[in-house]
């Protein structure tokens, strides 16, 4: 039995080796979710403007389901234009928290989420081309649905019904081949959306104008009521006025823009704040030293109080060390993003390790008839101990537990803190 015991804490522990040292030397670096207050970067606060919106959605429900949708598309946005590494928080009932980490210019942060010119287009050609007798100024392709395709060549399929218009977005980009991806646009008669419409307006894109021909019609994308890209309607097809390259990231970038889909309320900034990254580095140096500092003062400390008992020292070394190879395996594993809550966290979980292994380790010095080691001994030490360590587990995790109803970085608190009670 002890046997056993013996070789299944050798698989634990050299599982959490691997698991520390494997992920680090696969990917030739350290690859953790770094948090702005650890690796810099730009936090926006975004205040919705309610007073813009018509009587019927000024209630508190309305105003909450918009809000959550805010929410969700913002977070989209900024996960496709800005990568993995941010985070998108509720502040209150009109508040959004956005934060970048490792930039320190705001302004192109806010230029990004609120104006993202990313719609690159070579050319873009039509099909069934109609034209209504009717509404000369207007462009009309029969259906009801606009459908287009970005890749090695970019082409404007399917067809369009449109006469004053409005088209509703929220769709991601489909694969269709290699290097190749479509989408079709529903429209929405009665939508309040502003996304692509036709319009004669270039706004500041050159259009070209012949004299005595009718006016060029336009196919114009927004998004938040911002103009995005003006495709020309010619003849032989739809072209944009501004040449650009037919390439995999126009594709990508196109597929950002349009999985984020627009967002129902108007916002202003409230307040911005930033953090240079190399502040951000310095911290982060700061703090892993301090924290491998009081690892290094505790084992000296526990070495000055059980020098009768060396193995007590041993035994308490290698479990900081199973617990620091823990911690690495669990970053290595995107479990939690590092910043310097996480290491006071750490540092707690450091703290509530010692207690349990001194209390086991004066139950030993108490009743044990000699200094060897004896895991019998150890067992019953432990079994004598276990209630107080149990409770004192259960009053940290009743203290810190509804921090994780205020989400971000206290959620990630709370979770490291609870993988280290298991």
């Amino acid at each position: 039995m002890a046997a056993a015991k013996s070789l299944a804490c050798l698989l634990l522990f050299l599982g959490a080796v691997l698991g520390a040292v494997w992920p680090i030397a696969s990917r030739g670096g350290i690859d953790w979710p770094l948090d702005m207050d650890i690796r810099g970067g730009v936090q926006i606060t975004y205040r919705a403007d309610f007073s813009q919106l018509p009587p019927h959605q000024q209630v508190e429900a309305e105003k909450k389901r918009l809000m959550d949708l805010s929410h969700l598309r913002l977070d989209s946005r900024l996960a496709k234009f800005q990568g993995a590494d941010l985070r998108v928080q509720r502040l209150g009932g009109d508040r959004l928290l956005v934060e970048v980490p490792g930039v320190d210019n705001i302004a192109q942060v806010k230029a990004d989420l609120g104006h993202p010119k990313v719609v690159n287009f070579a050319r873009v050609t039509s099909v069934a081309r109609q034209r209504d007798e009717a509404h000369p100024y207007e462009w009309n392709l029969g259906g009801d649905t606009l459908a287009f395709a970005v890749g090695d060549r970019t082409n404007l399929g399917g067809q369009i019904l449109y006469d004053q218009m409005e088209v509703g977005l929220d769709t991601d980009l489909e694969k269709a081949g290699p290097r190749k991806y479509q989408v079709s646009l529903p429209l929405d008669p009665a939508g309040t959306t502003q996304i692509a419409f036709l319009t004669n307006k270039a706004f500041d894109h050159p259009v070209e104008v012949v004299p005595g021909a009718e006016p060029v019609p336009l196919i114009a994308f927004f998004l938040d009521n911002e103009p995005q890209d003006v495709f020309l309607v010619r003849d032989r097809g739809i072209q944009q006025g501004a040449l650009t390259q037919p390439d995999r990231v126009s594709a990508d970038n196109l597929k950002k823009l349009l999985s984020s889909g627009p967002m129902p309320v108007p916002f202003t900034v409230d307040s911005e704040h930033s953090i240079h990254p190399l502040v951000g580095r310095t911290l982060q140096e700061r703090g892993v030293i301090a924290l491998l500092t009081s690892v290094v003062l505790l084992i000296i400390f526990v070495a000055l109080c059980y020098l009768d008992r060396p193995w007590f020292v041993f035994v308490y070394t290698i479990t900081l060390l199973f617990w620091f190879l823990c911690f690495v395996a669990a970053a290595n594993l995107h479990l939690f993003r590092i910043n310097l809550l996480q290491l006071a966290g750490f540092a707690l979980l450091l703290g509530m390790n010692t207690d349990s292994l001194v209390l086991v380790f004066e139950d030993l010095r108490e009743h044990g008839d000699d200094r060897r080691f004896r895991l019998d001994l150890v067992g019953e030490a432990f079994k004598t101990e276990w209630s107080v360590i149990f409770w004192g587990m259960i009053t940290t995790v009743v203290m810190v537990l509804p921090l994780i109803f205020q989400g971000g970085i206290f959620a990630d608190y709370v979770k490291l803190v609870g993988l280290g009670m298991v």
